[in-house]
């Protein structure tokens, strides 16, 4: 198997993205970023994507396209479930087209998170998953890492465009919290 290091946190993830072939495609590894708040490091993020075309199409192609998305959050340190949700849901509300509407999504990830997660630890890992069923509606999948390579999904979400186009606005649109992320994808 073969990594990359993402550089803020010393984290390695894989270059190839083939665990639990049951719930996840297999996967390219596309970049890898860091969420800071001040300073700080919070944690390491890693973005997969099968989309073949991905080195040359546009930020917003890749947005819209109906390819297989991951990624993966890794804590850099210990946090409590507050602090990470209070960033989490705020980045995501501001980026809803219809802030009213994120109410229903925002509550129902909050109370699957604080029942999954009592406080983030180092290493902790949320994956989120994102994928278009048959009828081209969007699914999207929270998981949390139990041990290595088994996840546990602990919220799923069916046919919320809007809700799928405000989570990639957190890493893809320009205030976003991962500029290396951003730099590295979009430097076609």
């Amino acid at each position: 198997m073969s990594f990359t290091i993402e550089t803020g946190t010393g984290f390695a993830f894989l270059n190839e993205f083939t665990i639990d072939s049951k719930k996840f495609p297999e996967m390219p590894l596309r970049s890898v970023g860091v969420r800071k708040k001040l300073v700080f490091s919070i944690y390491g993020v890693a973005y997969y994507d099968d989309n073949a075309a991905f080195d040359i199409i546009t930020r917003d192609a890749i947005v819209e396209s109906n390819s297989n998305k991951l990624f993966i959050l890794k804590m850099y340190r210990n946090l409590s479930t507050d602090k990470v949700l209070n960033g989490l849901l705020s980045s995501l509300h501001d980026r809803f087209k219809d802030p009213e509407s994120s109410d229903i999504f925002l509550a129902a990830l909050q109370k699957a998170i604080e029942k999954h997660f009592h406080k983030f630890l180092y290493k902790d890992e949320l994956l989120i998953f994102i994928q278009k069923d048959k009828t081209n509606l969007s699914q999207v999948y929270f998981y949390k890492k139990q041990e290595e390579n088994q996840y546990e999904e602990i919220i799923n979400f069916r046919g919320c465009e809007d809700f799928v186009q405000a989570l990639l606005g957190c890493y893809f649109d320009k205030n976003t919290v991962s500029p290396t992320l951003v730099k590295k994808i979009w430097t076609v």
